[in-house]
């Protein structure tokens, strides 16, 4: 549901902007966590580790169980 989607990001952006850029890099430009750890001038497992945490917050925003949703990157 793209309401709910726009929803989560909206409040993820608000509680948290910089994971909120994370994900606009990683899903929605598509880049890969090199490539994010790169531009954003810090370690991989840095990205990884942020990466894991946004996809738990926003399967939980959006009412899905860990095994499902498009976030698995």
């Amino acid at each position: 549901d793209m309401v709910a989607l726009h929803r989560a990001m909206k409040k993820l952006e608000d509680q948290s902007p910089d994971d909120a850029g994370l994900v606009h890099l990683l899903y929605f430009a598509g880049l890969s966590i090199s490539q994010a750890a790169e531009l954003l001038g810090v370690s991989k497992s840095t990205i990884d580790r942020k990466w894991r945490f946004v996809r738990t917050w926003l399967r939980r925003e959006l009412g899905e169980t860990a095994d499902q949703g498009d976030f698995d990157g």
